[in-house]
């Protein structure tokens, strides 16, 4: 069993309150888990409105799929309008 996980740091450059955050990213993050049958939260920056973290995990056999899965959760965050992907780390366990 492997365990991947991927941190993402986002920015929100024209969001003007945490709840206007929360509302933007609640639904990215439903759309991540549901297409990929991935762990996702809000990790870090919580309580800044321009700026957040994202934490996903997967669990797999093989560590090329867990690669596959965490790519397309990247590619997806940096296809959203509106939000920019920052940096992000992977982690294999």
């Amino acid at each position: 069993m492997i365990i991947g996980s991927l941190t993402i740091e986002v920015s929100l450059p024209s969001i003007k309150s945490v709840k206007e955050k929360q509302t933007r990213l609640k639904p990215l993050l439903s759309r991540i888990g549901n297409a990929f049958n991935v762990s996702v939260a809000e990790v870090g920056r919580v309580e800044l409105f321009r700026s957040g973290v994202l934490g996903i995990a997967t669990v797999a056999c093989e560590t090329n799929s867990i690669s596959s899965i965490l790519t397309g959760v990247v590619n997806m965050v940096k296809s959203e309008p509106d939000l920019i992907l920052v940096d992000y780390t992977t982690e294999m366990l």
